[in-house]
């Protein structure tokens, strides 16, 4: 998913709106914002005017000057405020912008039932920095990092191992019904459902229901944990032998954002990646690393063999605490030959520090003020807002067509 996704993208006036209402959403459709509201929707709901500002010279800027583009932001802005798709705010020097109601109506497709928005939550300081992380990986290399593509990979995966048990005539005799069902389903947890309520000795999914099972539930987990995957995964393969028995080659790029996480935390975390992976019946880890590193990355050296496993990449803005994270997760990794982590850790820099002081001041003394300094901010922000709403009171894909095709055809 990238900027590209969100300038092609169409919109439609949400469902069970007043002719009112109807007429906002379509003055903002009209007006080609909504790719801006849906690209801070899916980045959190949380932006600052600087990185919307980056997004309207990225996407609308090539035939304008920087200032006014400028000026196109701040009118956005200001007219998307009045008509309550959003609000701002100030940081410091720096001003935010966050989405209210009918931003997240005018996404999810329904004026009535829609997300509950819960400000506090939203500006604390983990989900602050991670949604400006995900709104800055978008500009700096136009890639997005969206929790849907958990699920997104799941399906692709079960769709193409369809394909190849349709080609072959179902000679192992899958439950093709099922495994449909399981390619069709809304979510992980649909998924998982239709995978346990069949049990293997009546409904043969294979290696299919392992993916779904244990991958799955730990996908449910990286959402709650606002991990994501890349929608390139790292390795994917899927085949099938003579006797139309399915085999999945599958290592997907982990993301995990380095905000407010120590080494116990990295601990814990590789330490229930490795029980996950172990736990899988049919997986082959035994000396999968190196097999998997041989001739230039081409592939695993056995064809016909089940390989789940991964790969971890960090995201931050504090470069020497991600080389430092990635030589002890590595340090970790090498120590198992039979480890499901494929590759070594990688991490990706990015500098959103910028939008919290405005000084030159960085490394130790950057720590220690944004520990203090920003948490007073908000707090104090947090606590202005509560007593302007008291007072306002008193007074009364499709995916697979959208998405990067990351299997082979």
């Amino acid at each position: 998913m990238n900027i590209e996704y969100f300038d092609n993208k169409k919109y439609e006036i949400p469902i069970n709106c007043s002719s009112f209402i109807e007429r906002k959403y379509r003055k903002v459709i009209e007006k080609d914002y909504s790719k801006y509201i849906d690209i801070i929707y899916t980045c959190g709901g949380l932006a600052m005017n600087y990185q919307v500002e980056k997004l309207v010279n990225i996407i609308d800027g090539s035939n304008r000057t920087k200032e006014t583009n400028r000026w196109y932001c701040s009118r956005m802005l200001n007219e998307l405020e009045k008509l309550g798709f959003l609000s701002s705010e100030h940081l410091n020097l720096n001003k935010f912008v966050f989405l209210r109601k009918k931003g997240v109506a005018l996404i999810e497709g329904d004026h009535k039932t829609h997300k509950k928005i819960r400000i506090k939550r939203l500006l604390k300081n983990d989900n602050l920095r991670v949604s400006l992380l995900k709104i800055e990986n978008l500009l700096e290399n136009n890639d997005i990092f969206n929790y849907k593509l958990l699920h997104f990979h799941l399906k692709r995966i079960t769709k193409r191992c369809l394909n190849l048990i349709i080609n072959k005539n179902n000679k192992f005799e899958y439950d093709i019904e099922i495994i449909k069902k399981i390619s069709e389903s809304n979510n992980i947890q649909e998924g998982r459902s239709i995978a346990e309520e069949n049990p293997e000795h009546l409904n043969k999914l294979g290696i299919i229901r392992d993916l779904w099972k244990e991958i799955g539930l730990l996908y449910n987990k990286m959402i709650l944990q606002r991990e994501v995957v890349e929608i390139n995964p790292e390795y994917f393969k899927a085949t099938i032998n003579e006797q139309g028995e399915v085999f999945i080659q599958y290592v997907p790029n982990i993301i995990v954002f380095d905000v407010e996480k120590d080494e116990e935390f990295y601990k814990n975390k590789y330490a229930n990646l490795f029980k996950t992976y172990f736990n899988i019946e049919q997986n082959s880890l035994y000396f999968a690393r190196e097999e998997y590193n041989k001739n230039n990355f081409k592939g695993f050296e056995s064809k016909y063999k089940n390989v789940l496993g991964f790969k971890l990449t960090l995201v931050g803005e504090n470069i020497s605490e991600l080389e430092r994270k990635k030589k002890y997760i590595d340090k970790m990794t090498i120590k198992h030959k039979n480890t499901p982590c494929m590759k070594e850790t990688a991490y990706i820099h990015l500098d959103i520090n910028k939008y919290f002081i405005n000084s030159a001041t960085r490394n130790s003394e950057y720590r220690k003020f944004h520990e203090d300094h920003i948490d007073r901010l908000l707090n104090n922000k947090l606590n202005k807002m509560k007593k302007s709403n008291n007072n306002k009171k008193d007074k009364g894909f499709t995916e697979e067509k959208d998405f990067y095709n990351f299997l082979e055809p």
